[in-house]
């Protein structure tokens, strides 16, 4: 009888040790959920501003073509007027 009720002793404790390891895990998977959701806030933000970057890129890239093209318009242009005035 001894035996049986240190049997249910040692349960019991075990059993109140494996409660309280759920409670803090719980508690610990609260805290990561909430640092998921911001994570991915950041994230969501982060990728706007990469797409803002993207668009500025395109847009460089545009004018540095439209600036080149003119650039050898102009110095065509230059050339016919030089041989027109020596010929």
């Amino acid at each position: 009888m001894e035996d049986l009720k240190r049997n249910i002793r040692k349960l019991e404790e075990k059993l109140d040790r494996n409660v309280q390891d759920i409670i803090n895990n719980m508690n610990k998977l609260h805290n990561h959920e909430e640092k998921i959701n911001n994570n991915a806030l950041k994230i969501k933000e982060n990728s706007y501003a990469l797409d803002i970057l993207k668009d500025y890129k395109k847009e460089s890239k545009r004018l540095f073509i439209s600036m080149l093209i003119i650039l050898c318009m102009w110095l065509i242009t230059f050339g016919c007027l030089i041989f027109a005035l020596v010929k």
